[in-house]
């Protein structure tokens, strides 16, 4: 969908209209309801609209306005990750290799980063299917770990500009009323963008910050490592297991960029039905070298309650995935963007 589509139909939200009968009569026709009271705003989605209107006023003019407009959502604990997914990543030196992968840790490098995006989008007519829902964001209120908002898009950029998918997690803190983002992952695919080796990127995951998010990561790496080849008998209890990680507060989103369907997953047992469904899936698209599991980004983040994934398998040929633990190690939050594989088509001749 359009940005200026969306933005349209946002408008209309809350909007009301009045019915008139004009002349007598015995039996008027009586006045309709009237709406209940639009809610309003919490803190997240006031952060939020601050930020979305400053990236279409950005990508449509530039300037410093729009830069000193979208700043306002960040401070000098906020981070982002971005990572090219046409590249290496890590691959062949999981311990430095970072090819494609970028780190913007102060406000003077984050403001550069949406300086070089503004240019590059050149106007939000180039902004297309802003997502993951038809309505656009996903945006979650709630307190800190719960506070998430969830964005696909694609555009039509062509040449060095183009950028053929992008998807944002954001991670928000509440200071003073006020929402700031803490930790923001975004892929994208861009065939033209220079890969080159990892800026600003320090190797290692300190689980001081806390253990449980460490040792939550852990029990789910290894679950799911397990579950992936179902036919493999070590994966006995890999679902029970994989699920220790969740709570009746969990909400786990997927977005499918090939089939362009997004699914919500908001109790523990459709969590459980997603997974199953998952290693079913991975374990049918196996080959004779197995099912081509490739980790291409791992970030363990305890610092900001996360972790950042970015992978590929025979099944998926493109996944990221953006957890949020809450403080007792719980994934709260987890947005999951894949884009599955083209089913085999079999021709029968007769």
């Amino acid at each position: 969908m359009p940005v200026r589509t969306l933005l349209a139909g946002a408008a209309l939200v809350g909007a009301g209209f009045t019915l008139c009968g004009c002349g007598g009569g015995e039996d008027p026709t009586p006045a309709p309801t009237p709406a209940p009271p639009t809610p309003a705003p919490t803190i997240i989605e006031k952060a939020w609209s601050n930020h979305f209107d400053a990236a279409i006023a950005g990508a449509d003019q530039g300037g410093d306005a729009a830069l000193d407009k979208i700043m306002l959502d960040y401070d000098n604990e906020s981070t982002i990750a971005f990572f090219n997914d046409v590249c290496e990543g890590n691959t062949g030196d999981p311990a430095t290799k970072r090819d494609g992968y970028t780190e913007y840790k102060t406000l003077e490098e984050i403001r550069a980063f949406y300086k070089a995006l503004f240019l590059q989008l050149g106007s939000s007519a180039n902004l297309d299917k802003v997502g993951p829902t038809d309505g656009g964001p996903v945006v979650l209120s709630g307190d800190n770990a719960a506070a998430n908002v969830f964005l696909t898009y694609r555009t039509n950029l062509t040449g060095e500009k183009e950028i053929k998918y992008a998807t944002d997690s954001y991670s928000w803190q509440t200071k003073e009323g006020v929402a700031k983002l803490w930790k923001q992952n975004i892929v994208t695919t861009e065939p033209k963008r220079p890969c080159g080796d990892a800026l600003n990127y320090v190797p290692g995951r300190d689980c001081t910050a806390n253990q449980a998010v460490c040792d939550g990561w852990d029990n789910h790496f290894a679950a799911f490592g397990a579950g992936a080849d179902v036919k493999n008998a070590e994966n006995a209890g890999a679902l029970e297991k994989i699920m220790l990680d969740y709570t009746p507060d969990s909400i786990v989103q997927v977005f499918d960029t090939r089939l362009e369907t997004h699914s919500t997953f908001k109790t523990v047992d459709a969590i459980k039905g997603m997974f199953k469904q998952l290693f079913t899936d991975i374990d049918a698209a196996k080959g004779t070298n197995g099912i081509g599991l490739n980790v291409k980004i791992l970030e363990v983040e305890p610092k900001f309650n996360g972790v950042f994934l970015v992978w590929e398998s025979l099944s998926h040929p493109k996944a990221t995935d953006t957890f949020v633990f809450n403080d007792a190690g719980k994934i709260i939050r987890q947005n999951i963007v894949v884009h599955t594989k083209i089913p085999t088509t079999v021709n029968v001749l007769v």
